[in-house]
């Protein structure tokens, strides 16, 4: 059994599941000791990762919410290809980064993610983060072309 989520992520863990409850699909990963990470289909953007975490070290150093989206763009293959990617996720939007999506397989898809402060989480707050995460995702995308 593990163990019950600190009582600060509680509010975070309600709106979660109320947002996950709107999904098309949804996997619970795990909920318990420092948080909780679903796997999740919400429309054709493929499946993403929302993850709620109580990280007391740097540099998150506070309870987070996390969504985090696929990338479809093609492998990073030469310095030439990072160099791009890093300067398109210069422009991304704040608390939008360029990171990766490894859940429960051996490949590491690139992916964007935005984390927030889980505090004050509501299944709105989910939709808009979710919202921008995705204009996020369309635009380096769209980039890539």
């Amino acid at each position: 059994m593990s163990d019950p989520l600190p009582e600060s992520l509680l509010p975070a863990l309600g709106a979660a599941r109320a947002w996950l409850a709107r999904c098309l699909r949804v996997d619970e990963l795990y909920v318990g000791g420092d948080g909780g990470m679903w796997v999740f289909e919400r429309d054709a953007l493929g499946a993403g990762c929302l993850e709620l975490a109580d990280a007391p070290e740097a540099p998150c150093e506070r309870e987070t919410a996390a969504l985090t989206l696929p990338l479809a763009l093609p492998p990073v293959a030469t310095a030439e290809d990072a160099h791009a990617l890093l300067g398109a996720a210069a422009a991304l939007p704040p608390g939008v980064a360029v990171t990766e999506l490894g859940l429960a397989t051996d490949e590491h898809t690139p992916a964007v993610t935005i984390r927030v402060p889980a505090a004050g989480l509501t299944p709105e707050a989910l939709d808009a983060l979710y919202a921008r995460l995705a204009r996020a995702k369309h635009a380096l995308e769209d980039d890539a072309r």
